[in-house]
């Protein structure tokens, strides 16, 4: 039987297979220790199936406990990203976190969720980098690490060359 630090473990190991950034990592499983370990405060043993009663008690609890809307709905974007972890792998059969309905409200005129690109627009920018007549290798390097990293742009202008290669 699986202890909850297991599941975190695995957890982690799917996000680094999946080529997440070291730091989105951490943030998900941190997430992922939060609820689990408020799961066991309240003595429910988890047991690798996340129920949606569990979810929308632990979204209570986050809100009550007076995190910003923008922390609520990274904590719920980490535990679906858990859900399908778990889906994925076999242990659960269900999805229990709903986005749409488990995000917290933001201000005004923020509500918006984000754009995702399409296959096309996802191969329109692949084409667009490989053409040098039209995009330099550094705009390139930018779309392409963007693209493929889950970087946010914030992320990514503070990047130094020390920072991935030795530089002598």
């Amino acid at each position: 039987m699986s202890t909850p630090e297991d599941y975190v473990e695995q957890f982690r190991q799917h996000l680094a297979a999946d080529g997440k950034a070291n730091k989105t990592i951490a943030s998900y499983t941190g997430d992922i220790r939060d609820f689990l370990d408020w799961l066991a405060q309240r003595g429910t043993a988890f047991d690798g199936r996340l129920q949606r009663f569990q979810v929308t008690a632990y979204r209570r609890h986050i809100a009550g406990a007076g995190y910003k809307p923008n922390t609520i709905n990274k904590k719920v974007n980490s535990l679906r990203c858990f859900n399908l972890f778990l889906v994925e792998s076999g242990r659960a059969a269900e999805i229990a976190v709903h986005p749409k309905k488990d995000r917290a409200k933001v201000a005004a005129g923020s509500e918006r969720q984000a754009e995702v690109f399409s296959d096309d627009e996802v191969e329109r920018i692949l084409l667009r980098a490989a053409d040098r007549a039209r995009c330099s290798a550094r705009d390139a390097l930018v779309m392409l690490t963007l693209l493929y990293t889950d970087l946010r742009v914030s992320e990514l202008v503070s990047v130094r060359l020390s920072d991935i290669v030795s530089v002598k």
